[in-house]
């Protein structure tokens, strides 16, 4: 119920929902996903990344969780560096990317290295630490491995752009 409410965009009540079901069944893992996806969809992205982290205590061979952990945290990372400059601010981004980075890593070593949107998040990672280049192998690593992607042109433009400002600096 929490996850279909979570859909119709009545997160108060998923939450309560899913707070029901936690208490149920505390050893459920997927309650932990979907709260954690709900708490994404509110930008409470530190909250989630700790929901996640549990999910995955739980459920510790699966890499989507992992994955979803990762973007939580990048996300988050995002909002540090565009809400403070301040040093303790900048150390938190560094943190939670490198904690992304390591959930990632994770993540990739549980699907066997199939898990092909591993290599967007971490294109955004480096993106976010200023490593243009190294953002863009990663995003014609992803292209390699998913030769038919929706998003192609966008992904081979932003490629392009990043080869552009990594020349630049």
């Amino acid at each position: 119920l929490g996850n279909e409410l979570m859909r119709a965009g009545r997160l108060g009540e998923a939450i309560i929902e899913l707070e029901q079901a936690r208490r149920i069944n505390p050893k459920d893992e997927r309650v932990y996903e979907v709260f954690g996806l709900v708490l994404m969809q509110q930008k409470k992205y530190a909250v989630a990344a700790a929901v996640f982290a549990e999910a995955s205590r739980l459920s510790p061979a699966d890499p989507q969780i992992q994955l979803l952990r990762a973007i939580a945290l990048i996300e988050q990372a995002g909002i540090i560096s565009s809400t403070s400059q301040a040093q303790n601010s900048l150390a938190e981004r560094d943190y939670a990317l490198s904690e992304a980075e390591n959930s990632l890593a994770r993540a990739f070593d549980l699907s066997g290295h199939k898990l092909t949107a591993v290599y967007l998040q971490r294109a955004r990672i480096y993106e976010k630490k200023g490593e243009r280049a190294r953002a863009a192998d990663e995003l014609e690593q992803y292209l390699r491995e998913t030769p038919n992607a929706n998003n192609l042109e966008a992904i081979r433009a932003a490629i392009k752009k990043l080869r552009e400002l990594a020349g630049r600096s």
